[in-house]
This record gives structure tokens, sequence and C-alpha cells, in this order.
């Protein structure tokens, strides 16, 4: 079977179920207005990934380096460096995961365009005959009544 896929053919029931959908072009396609952010996004994650590893190596120094012999000289410096690194790794976090929602929320309404755009292209029997078109049209009917029998009762 794995011989079958590595010469590009379908496993049979692959194949009944009708052509497969690469998604690896419609994500790029997705992408590709958001390179810039998404490397920047992959800066941060490095970046807070990196300075997440400095306040363990600051508190390692303090205890080999002060607490051990007993030399308090450089423990103000070692705080401000662990206060430095924990603030910075803060900021951080906060950046990557705000720019992650904001690509997120970019590509979904990216995505979103284009599915409204291609119900709009399609023919308008075509939202006739298909169940989940009469539904949906049934569906908000149903809404706009009710709304409007709740409206004319609370007057």
């Amino acid at each position: 079977m794995t011989a079958d896929l590595r010469a590009g053919q379908q496993p049979a029931a692959a194949a009944e179920s009708g052509p497969a959908v690469r998604l690896g072009p419609h994500l790029r396609r997705l992408a590709a207005p958001l390179r810039g952010r998404l490397a920047l996004l992959g800066a941060l994650v490095l970046a807070a990934a990196v300075l997440e590893l400095v306040p363990p190596l600051v508190v390692r120094h303090v205890i080999d380096h002060n607490l051990t012999p007993g030399d308090p000289r450089g423990l103000g410096t070692a705080a401000v460096v662990y206060l430095a690194a924990a603030t910075a790794v803060a900021a951080l976090t906060a950046g990557y995961g705000y720019l992650a929602a904001t690509v997120a929320q970019r590509s979904l309404a990216a995505l979103r365009a284009r599915l409204f755009g291609h119900l709009l292209a399609l023919p308008v029997d075509y939202h006739d005959r298909t169940p989940a078109g009469v539904e949906a049209r049934k569906a908000n009917t149903s809404k706009r009544l009710s709304e409007l029998k709740t409206f004319d009762l609370e007057d």
C-alpha cells in the first residue's frame, strides 16, 4: 500500500470518496499577506524561549558564586538581570500572544471573505437546490419572524 502511495496513486477508499483536496496551496495563499507577521511571530517565540533560560542561570550563578561562599557582592546585579529577563519574557510572551491572535483573526477574515465571494459567485438556484441553503434561509426567516413576534408582544 505504501508503494502505491509513493507512486502517486490513491488508496481505493480515498479514490471512491472523490478527488483529494490539497491544503498546502490554499494555506500558502492565505498566509502570503501575513508572511512578515508570521516571521516576526517566530522571532518573538524564539526570543522568549531563549530569554526563558536566563533566570535559572542567574539563580545558579547566585547559588554557586554568592550564597555558597558567603559573598554578597553581585547580588544586586544578579537581581536586576533576573528581573529584566523575567520582564522581557513576559513582554515577549504578551507580544507573541497578541500577534498570534491578530494573525489568526486576519487569516479567518480572509477565509470568510473568500468563502462569501465564492457563495456569491454561485448561481442563485444552487442555494435553492442545496439543503443547507434552504435550511439556512428557513432558519433566518423563522428567526426574523420570532424577533417580530417578540417585538410585538413587548410593545
